[in-house]
């Protein structure tokens, strides 16, 4: 039951949500020196690779269930990659180049 401020009581109809957590994504290897691998994906997500201050780096979209992003261009440290899509959300996953 909502009531508004000019005492009017109005109820909302109640919906049923439904969200499937499914996909289990993979970074590996972690450390890396050159090539991490991601699996697990269901094709389609966008991947975005950035630097400790969130600088993106690079994106790309997923055209597989594994995708393979290059870390050789990039000096040594710590970086994130985010790997997002519309029906799962988005997960963040810390990466060391050594």
């Amino acid at each position: 039951q909502q009531v508004d401020i000019d005492d009017s009581r109005t109820y909302s109809k109640i919906v049923a949500l439904t969200v499937d957590y499914t996909r289990q994504v993979t970074v590996s290897p972690n450390p890396t020196s050159d090539i991490v691998t991601l699996s697990g994906l269901n094709g389609g997500e966008t991947i975005l690779l950035a630097n400790q201050v969130g600088q993106p780096l690079h994106q790309v979209r997923a055209s597989g269930n594994t995708h393979r992003l290059s870390l050789v261009p990039y000096p040594a440290g710590i970086y994130v990659i985010k790997v997002s899509d519309q029906a799962c959300g988005s997960s963040n996953f810390k990466v060391i180049r050594k």
